[in-house]
C-alpha cells in the first residue's frame, strides 16, 4: 500500500460580524492585489479565488464564474464523502506533483443575502476534494502527499445592466445541506468601468 500523509486544514473561529469587519478594513489591500483576469467566463473555466475572503468585482451586465475553496469544517461537512475519494498517484502534472482528487456533489445549495442591488449569486457546481498541497519524492521509497479536505464551490455572480457601481458590500451566503446551514461572508463590488460581457447562460 502506498503511504500517504494526511493533514486536514484548520480555521480560526470568528463570528460573522467579526469577519465582515476584517473584510471591510482590509478592502483596499485586497482590491489592489486583484489583477484583472481572463478567467471566469464559464463554469468550466472559473476565476479561482485566492481565499474565501477574496472579493468579487463584477460589472453591470456581466456574469462571472468564480470558484472558492472552503475547508470542509467551514461548511459543516462530515468526513464521509472525503473517505470515498481515492488519490491517483499515477495522475501527475509536468512537475510530477500528484493531482488533487475530487468528486461532484448535488446535496449542497446556497441562498444569498444582503448583496448589492441588482447582483445575484447562484451555485453553478460543487465538489468535495482532497486538495493536494505538497508531493514528496524521496530518494528511496514511495511518494507521499499532503492534502486538505475542501469543498470547491463555483458560483455564478450576475450583475443586472441596471446595477449601480458603488462601494463594496459584504453580503452573506447561506450554504445548506442535510438540514445544516453555514453562513459565509462574500464581499461584492459593482465596478463602474462600463458594461461587461453578455451574461453566460
Amino acid at each position: 500500500m502506498v503511504p500517504q500523509l494526511r493533514f486536514t486544514g484548520r480555521i480560526s473561529l470568528f463570528s460573522l460580524s467579526d469577519v465582515k469587519k476584517i473584510l471591510v478594513v482590509s478592502l483596499a489591500a485586497l482590491l489592489s492585489a486583484c489583477a484583472p483576469s481572463q478567467m471566469g467566463v464559464g463554469v468550466s473555466a472559473p476565476q479561482v479565488m485566492a481565499s474565501p475572503m477574496t472579493p468579487v468585482t463584477v460589472r453591470p451586465g456581466q456574469a462571472l464564474y468564480v470558484r472558492y475553496s472552503y475547508p470542509r469544517t467551514l461548511l459543516k461537512v462530515d468526513d464521509a464523502p472525503f473517505r470515498a475519494l481515492e488519490i491517483d498517484f499515477g495522475s501527475r502534472d509536468n512537475s510530477s506533483n500528484v493531482h488533487s482528487a475530487s468528486s461532484p456533489v448535488s446535496w449542497l445549495s446556497v441562498t444569498p443575502q444582503d448583496l448589492p442591488p441588482g447582483v445575484d449569486v447562484a451555485l453553478a457546481q460543487a465538489f468535495v476534494a482532497k486538495e493536494i498541497v505538497g508531493t514528496t519524492h524521496p530518494s528511496s521509497g514511495a511518494t507521499s502527499v499532503n492534502y486538505y479536505e475542501r469543498v470547491w464551490v463555483t458560483l455564478k455572480v450576475t450583475a443586472a445592466p441596471t446595477a449601480r457601481a458603488g462601494a463594496p458590500k459584504v453580503g452573506t451566503l447561506v450554504y445548506s445541506h442535510d438540514g445544516t446551514q453555514s453562513e459565509v461572508p462574500l464581499l461584492v463590488r459593482v465596478d463602474g468601468g462600463g458594461t461587461g460581457s453578455p451574461s453566460v447562460q
